[in-house]
Formats: structure tokens, C-alpha cells, sequence
């Protein structure tokens, strides 16, 4: 007999296989991992724990994390996204457990897979070997064995947090006093029990018991990336909550206030709210303060916001249920709601995930190392998705790529920089993480430009990546660039043109090269736009009216790159193309 049990389960089950469905079809069709910085970095450490264990204990790279994923990592990447995958099937099984708990509508619980993977950062967390995902299962079961009346294992896989995720603390701090309202005292000795363990493995592997303090990569007043606005976080809500997210908080926040004005405070599971709640809000709360104040080398990531969401997507399901209109008609609104829920998965701009131009250039600046560097030299670098791209883990003994940092560039010379040795410099990581803003870089006469792969050198530094190597003044051979230039005509704009091409104006260009165009528009309104080797990944610049411009643009050698005149509003006028140089690009050869 198919029973409302029976029924429950199966509409949970068909969400839940959704939007597990369309997590493995994202993961697994990506162009590139969805995070190619920390995420690639995690696997790293991961992979590399089977070879050298220090790294269990490797404190940025989150040691309980790392333990339970290294197995998974064996297996490249795609391992990690499996892993994830798995953590995430577990979070929403788990959620759906805590929710039959407390008689949730199981119509209503059914949309918490949907809600979760609508919100981008999440989706990230998962495809991208992020350690968010498996923070928020724990997170998951945790209240679960607090509900279940568990106190001492609630406990002790609390006082593991901290080494899956710095926030880990503020958990800590709710359970002792969750514990301490239950009047489980005997209970909180344990909340130091994870502490103590991982204190006693540093102390036979590092040689330091109090290695979680001595060696933590977090310090405030560590400004290195800046800081922002305090409502950066809130008006940021769309990545890591989503419009859905949004929209079950608003009902859950007007239901909440609906049962503390009747006073039900058996509805409000008050101790259980206060986790969910407290951690959301908490994480948010602290990062907004930090990244407001640049302090804790906070970058102002949003997917920061998704530890504890999941927990508080499903606590707002729970309310939502307990709404006096809702009644009878959970199944009316899952109906609606989950079509256009599942709508907006499938028709997402974002998944997969497709290169962005400086992860393009990063694998041409990779296949170049692999087939034209020497490999009895080693390659310097900071961006992990040079080494991913080359196909190393630089954690692993006996690789060529090493993880570099280049603030004392002078002092690392001849001394673990050789000659021979090439450093990669990126525009994302290399002016700021790595300490190496390229006049720095090129003030150095000792190193010279063996590869570039530029896109963009008009609004601020260039954008792209240059591979250098160390090469003796006395060993180094003179280049020169061919340089040609030449005159065009203006370009006249009417009403029946929104894109008026440029390239075919162009002289043919054989060879790599770099092109400076000049540029100067009457009207208001317009962007060049330049399409390299027509990916559509644009790089767009305003036009200002009046004003003479000159732009560059990295031209490949063969493709189809374009340029071309956008014109939006349809506007008359005229853009004076004056001069067009062509500068081949010319590198110094590879010492052998």
C-alpha cells in the first residue's frame, strides 16, 4: 500500500536526485574546476597528505577536512567532486531527518535540494573541492545528535570544527552553551576533546602541541587584500543565498514572528534555532566586520556566507510549515514552487563553468612549460592553476613546480631561484598574494621573458600571464620586435548599426602580436569590444567622448579574433580610427 510515508519519501528522493543529478552533470562538465584557486589548493594538500603526512596537519588546508577527502583526492579532481557530492547527498538526508523530527511538511521539506543549488556560491562549494560542504554536513549532524539527546557525541565532533574551518570556533562557543542550558555539564569536557587530539598528533609530528595557535595563517590586522563596505555581505545575498533563499527567509522570519505573538514556544524550538541561526547570521556577521576593516586577511568571499546555510534554509522550511494559511496545502505549493524552482536550475548562466580568459591563458602559459622548458629546471610560481593546468601536485616530492611567494626576490636569487629557473607571474595572484608587482619583476635585468599571454593593458597593470627565466646578463641575447604601423579611415555610425566591425579595417597580422589602436568617438555610449579568438569571453572599454584612446590587444597568432564598435543606443556619429601599430611579440630564447 502506498502510504503518505511511502509518498514523503519518494518526493524528497526526487529533489534530492534533481538537483544531485544536475550537481554531477556541473561538476564533471566544467571547462575548469569551478574554484581554481582555494579549491585546486585543497586537493593539493589532500593528495599530497598519502605521501607526506605533515600536511594532515596542514592548518590553511583544514586537517579534518584533508583526512577525510585524501582518500577521494588519489583520484585527481574529479575525486574531490565525488567526495562532495557525497557530503552533500548526506547534508540534505541528514536535514530531512532533523525536519521529520520536528513534523515539518514533508511537501515543504522536499524543496530544500532545489533551494540549496539555486544559490551559485553553494553550487561552487560543491563542484570546486571547496571545504564548505563538508563543514555544513558536519554542521548538519551535529544538531541531529543534539536533538537525538546525544549530548556527549554532539560534543565531540563539535570540538573538530575548528580544524575543518576557522568559523569552526563559533560553533564551539553555541554548544557550551547549549549543553550548559540542558544541563549536560558533564557533557562540555569533551568540546576540547578534537583540540586535544589533534594538539598530541602535532606534538609527535611537527614537534609543537600548540601548533593551531603558533602556526595559523589568520591574523588580525592582516590587510593584504584590502577592505570593503559593512553591507557588502547583505547586498551580496544573491551568491550565497540566492532569490529562492531569500524569499523562504522572509516567510520564515514572518512565521517566527507569527509564534512568538502566540507565545508557542514548543514550535519555537528555541535551542536548536539559536544553533541555526547563530551560525549563519554569526559567520556573516564576522566576516562583514572583518572585510569592513580589513582585518584577518578577509578578501570579502561571499561563498563564506554558505557555512551554516543549508541548516538555515531548512530551518526556515520548518517555519514556513508551521504558517496557519499553509494547512492542507503543502502539496499545492511544492507543485508551484518546485517547477519553478527546477526552471531556474536547468537555465542557469553560470553552470558549467566555462575559462575565464586568465585561466585561458594560464593553460597556454602551461602547455608552453611542458613543451619548451628544460625539466631539469624548476618552474616558480603562486597561481595553483599553472601547476593544475601542467598536470603536477607541488606538494609532491620531486615535481618542477614550486609554490613560491616573491617578497624577498632579491634575497631568493642564486639561492633558491637558479639560473635556468623560470618564475610565473599572473596578474590575479602575482601583484598582491605573491608580493610581485610586474615593475618589480621586470626592474630585475637577470630575468628575461621567455612566453607571454597578455589580454588586456588598458584599464590599470596588464592582465594575463608572462613566464620568465633566470638567465646570466652575460648568457642573454638580444631581441627585437618587428613594428609596423598603420593609417585607417573614420568609422561613420547610423541608426541601423548596434555592432560596426573593425577587424576587416585591420591589416592581417601572421604572427603573435600586439596591436595599439587608436581611438576617438564624438557620441556618448559606445565600448570597443575585444573578442580573442571569438570564445565570448569580452573585454569591453568605454569610449569617451572627445577624448583620443589608445588600446592593446593581445592578437594571436591564426584564430579569429575580433574587435568591434558596440553601439547600444544606435546612435550617429563618428569614431576616428587615426594609427594602428603592430608590434610583434619577440622572447628571449630558452637557455638550455
Amino acid at each position: 500500500m502506498f502510504t503518505e510515508r511511502k509518498l514523503a519519501l519518494a518526493v524528497r528522493m526526487l529533489t534530492l536526485a534533481v538537483a544531485s543529478g544536475w550537481l554531477t552533470y556541473v561538476g564533471f562538465k566544467n571547462e575548469v574546476p569551478s574554484d581554481s584557486g582555494d579549491g585546486i589548493m585543497h586537493y593539493f594538500y589532500a593528495q599530497a597528505a598519502w605521501k607526506d603526512p605533515v600536511y594532515f596537519l596542514h592548518h590553511w588546508g583544514k586537517p579534518f577536512f584533508i583526512l577525510l577527502s585524501s582518500p577521494f583526492a588519489q583520484f585527481g579532481f574529479n575525486g574531490m567532486i565525488v567526495f562532495n557530492l557525497l557530503v552533500f547527498v548526506s547534508t540534505v538526508w541528514l536535514a530531512y531527518r532533523i525536519l521529520d523530527h520536528f513534523k515539518c511538511n514533508f511537501w515543504i521539506q522536499a524543496m530544500l535540494p532545489l533551494l540549496l543549488i539555486l544559490a551559485n556560491d553553494f553550487t561552487t562549494t560543491i563542484t570546486g573541492g571547496l571545504t564548505e560542504p563538508f563543514f555544513n554536513l558536519s554542521l548538519a549532524l551535529a544538531l541531529y545528535l543534539f536533538i537525538k539527546e546525544k549530548y556527549v557525541l554532539f560534543a565531540i565532533l563539535i570540538s573538530f570544527m575548528p580544524f575543518m574551518r576557522s568559523e569552526g570556533q563559533l560553533p564551539v562557543l553555541l554548544a557550551a552553551f547549549m549543553l550548559t542550558f540542558k544541563r549536560s555539564f558533564r557533557s562540555l569536557p569533551y568540546l576540547g576533546f578534537g583540540f586535544l587530539l589533534y594538539a598530541i598528533a602535532g606534538l609527535l609530528l611537527a614537534k609543537n602541541f600548540f601548533w593551531y595557535f603558533t602556526e595559523s595563517p589568520y591574523h588580525m590586522g592582516n590587510d593584504i587584500y584590502g577592505r570593503g563596505t559593512w553591507d557588502h555581505y547583505l547586498v551580496s545575498y544573491r551568491s550565497y543565498l540566492g532569490n529562492p533563499g531569500l524569499y523562504a527567509s522572509i516567510l520564515g522570519t514572518v512565521s517566527l514572528i507569527y509564534l512568538l505573538i502566540k507565545r508557542d514556544l514548543k514550535a519555537l524550538i528555541p535551542l536548536e534555532l539559536l544553533f541555526t541561526y547563530g551560525l549563519f547570521v554569526g559567520v556573516v556577521v564576522v566576516h562583514s566586520y572583518f572585510w569592513a576593516t580589513g582585518q584577518n586577511g578577509s578578501l570579502g568571499l561571499t561563498r563564506i556566507a554558505t557555512q551554516g546555510m543549508p541548516l538555515f534554509i531548512a530551518m526556515q522550511l520548518y517555519l514556513i510549515g508551521k504558517l496557519p494559511w499553509l494547512g492542507n496545502k503543502g502539496a499545492v505549493v511544492f507543485s508551484v514552487a518546485s517547477v519553478a524552482l527546477i526552471w531556474a536550475v536547468f537555465n542557469s548562466k553560470h553552470f558549467p563553468v566555462k575559462a575565464k580568459p586568465l585561466e585561458q591563458h594560464m593553460i597556454k602559459a602551461a602547455e608552453f612549460l611542458k613543451e619548451n622548458t628544460p625539466k631539469h629546471y624548476k618552474v616558480h610560481y603562486h597561481n595553483p592553476f599553472v601547476v593544475y593546468s601542467f598536470g603536477e601536485n607541488p606538494f609532491i616530492k620531486g615535481n618542477r613546480l614550486m609554490y613560491s611567494y616573491f617578497h624577498d626576490l632579491p634575497s631568493r636569487l642564486d639561492k633558491e631561484i637558479l639560473p635556468g629557473e623560470f618564475i610565473v607571474w599572473d596578474s590575479h595572484f602575482g601583484p598582491q598574494e605573491a608580493g610581485l608587482p610586474l615593475d618589480t619583476l621586470t626592474s630585475y635585468s637577470q630575468l628575461v621573458k621567455v612566453f607571454g599571454s597578455l589580454y588586456s593593458e588598458n584599464d590599470g597593470p596588464p592582465q594575463g600571464v608572462l613566464v620568465y627565466q633566470y638567465v646570466p646578463v652575460i648568457k642573454q641575447k638580444k631581441t627585437m620586435p618587428v613594428i609596423t604601423e598603420f593609417k585607417l579611415d573614420d568609422l561613420v555610425l547610423d541608426q541601423t548599426v548596434e555592432f560596426a566591425p573593425i577587424l576587416k579595417r585591420l591589416p592581417e597580422v601572421k604572427s603573435a602580436s600586439t596591436v595599439y589602436l587608436y581611438a576617438k568617438t564624438t557620441i556618448e555610449g559606445l565600448k570597443l569590444v575585444y573578442d580573442r579568438n571569438r570564445t565570448e569571453q569580452y573585454i569591453s572599454h568605454d569610449l569617451k567622448p572627445g577624448e583620443g584612446q589608445t588600446f592593446m590587444f593581445d592578437w594571436p597568432q591564426g584564430g579569429s579574433t575580433d574587435i568591434y564598435i558596440w553601439n547600444p543606443s544606435r546612435k550617429k556619429g563618428k569614431v576616428i580610427l587615426d594609427s594602428v601599430r603592430v608590434e610583434s611579440q619577440v622572447f628571449h630564447p630558452v637557455m638550455p
